[in-house]
């Protein structure tokens, strides 16, 4: 279904995401192909439109070539560009332990290059992130956690991004 004909309970949570938009020029958003992100860009694009919205690929070698691949042809799908992010979590020796706290330091050295290197290049006012219901509940989802802790950093991000 596409954006234009969404209906009931689904166009209220449309419009309610779309409002968390206002204001924002230029958006950001993390983005790794997979259902909650690419939900996210397609709202962002819809409530912005495209020529307002980046999708931001985090791109290192733990991302598989297939999943790239993948995750450009959503973005095109949904009309929004893609800017390659280049991580290098796999540097990190904290990351390299392979525990539970390994997607906290892939996401915290996403969030890092993006906030260093993409905010002023691509001139984004906002940098959203998309999450689950699960990582906005559960405080041992380490993701999240970086997420939030890079929140600072962009202070007109819309509050649940």
């Amino acid at each position: 279904m596409t954006p234009e004909r969404l209906g009931g309970e689904a166009l209220e949570i449309a419009d309610a995401v779309s409002a968390e938009f206002a204001g924002v020029g230029r958006l950001g958003v993390a983005y790794s192909g997979g259902v909650d992100s690419a939900t996210l860009l397609a709202l962002a694009v819809r409530a912005l439109g495209a020529q307002s919205v980046v999708a931001l690929l985090g791109v290192s070698p733990s991302l598989a070539r297939r999943e790239r691949r993948l995750a450009h042809q959503v973005a095109e799908v949904i009309g929004a560009p893609v800017v390659e992010v280049f991580t290098h979590e796999g540097e990190n020796p904290e990351y390299q332990k392979n525990d539970g706290s390994r997607c906290f330091h892939c996401k915290d050295e996403l969030f890092t290059r993006i906030g260093d290197d993409v905010v002023g290049a691509q001139r984004l006012d906002a940098v959203a992130y998309g999450e689950n219901a699960d990582d906005a509940t559960r405080h041992d989802r380490p993701g999240a956690g970086a997420a939030k802790r890079h929140r600072a950093c962009c202070a007109r991000c819309p509050p649940s991004a």
